[in-house]
């Protein structure tokens, strides 16, 4: 008889595993009454971390930055600590499909098969390789500011030479045109001696217009000027 008692214990056991089983409790994961936890539970309660983020509508867990994460398991922690969350977060009867859902907005199938520590541990991994990034980001970004400096300087020289060249174009136009009027004001051509006074003042002007040569020569526009015939007493 006692062989028989002990099987139908043994079926009564399991039975009641079972009926655990259906219930979905993880008696891992159970607290007891008040048990508190901070932020060194961060990776151990993933779990239930991930089913707030889902059940309030926050941001996924994959979509978040390290900082921003432990920003809100702050938030997590203060409403556990103050018996605020539902009976399952505490009872271990989490539903794991509602934790999955909150993990990230991307599906990994392989991740599905990892224990709740691995999935965190990869996931700060994707964090810690999200800031060597950001850093590569912000090293691109100075990069293309150094370069969009050069450019400008470079813009800014060829600006200044493209000055510099109609400056000297202006100048060589001066020239021409004050020695031109020289020759309109001699009424002799380059040969008299007036004209020859006026090239002479221009190409000792360093930048000459037609006023400054005309004022060497003590003429106002307008002025008429008669050259008169060298003769052999002069």
């Amino acid at each position: 008889m006692s062989g028989r008692h002990g099987r139908d214990e043994d079926r009564r056991l399991a039975g009641h595993r079972r009926d655990g089983e259906d219930d979905g409790v993880d008696s891992e994961r159970a607290v007891a009454p008040g048990q508190q936890i901070s932020q060194e539970d961060y990776y151990e309660r993933g779990r239930e971390f991930r089913s707030w983020l889902a059940a309030t509508g926050k941001p996924c867990f994959g979509d978040l930055d390290g900082k921003a994460a432990r920003a809100l398991f702050g938030e997590f922690c203060s409403l556990w600590n103050a018996g605020g969350l539902p009976a399952e977060y505490y009872s271990g009867k989490l539903d794991a499909d509602l934790a999955d859902s909150g993990r990230t907005s991307f599906k990994w199938g392989f991740v599905n098969r990892l224990g709740d520590e691995e999935r965190m541990t990869l996931l700060a991994a994707r964090d810690s390789v999200q800031v060597e990034s950001d850093k590569s980001a912000t090293l691109v970004d100075e990069m293309a500011s150094a370069r969009a400096e050069r450019e400008r300087k470079q813009q800014r020289k060829e600006a200044w030479e493209r000055r510099e060249a109609e400056r000297a174009a202006a100048e060589r136009a001066d020239r021409e045109e004050a020695m031109a009027r020289a020759d309109r004001v001699s009424g002799s051509g380059p040969s008299s001696s007036v004209a020859a006074e006026a090239v002479a003042v221009a190409r000792r002007l360093k930048e000459p217009s037609t006023a400054e040569v005309m004022a060497q020569l003590g003429l106002k526009e307008g002025d008429t000027v008669t050259i008169k015939p060298r003769t052999d007493a002069e």
